[in-house]
């Protein structure tokens, strides 16, 4: 989890919003025990940001269930993070 502490720490001095998404395999599980454990990886996700420091209004949590995007099928049973900004400032260019 160590991992997590430089993404908390950007979203925060940067103003930054995070995404926490889980997934399961579909390969293995029912739907509703694969819905269960997405989001049971998402919030582990959005708890240990949390306890580094941000703030839990920054950060959104989704559970995507059981997918079978890659291969191997393992990999299909993960947990991502991403960073977005808020909205975009109109920054003017002058010559």
């Amino acid at each position: 989890m160590s991992r997590l502490s430089p993404q908390s720490e950007h979203a925060t001095k940067y103003g930054l919003t995070v995404k926490a998404t889980g997934a399961a395999d579909s390969a293995t599980g029912t739907v509703g025990i694969n819905d269960a454990l997405s989001v049971s990886r998402a919030d582990y996700i959005a708890s240990e940001l949390n306890k580094r420091g941000l703030p839990s209004d920054r950060i959104t949590k989704t559970g995507e269930g059981g997918i079978s995007d890659y291969v191997p099928t393992e990999a299909n049973r993960h947990s991502k993070v991403e960073l977005f900004f808020d909205k975009l400032e109109k920054t003017e260019i002058h010559p």
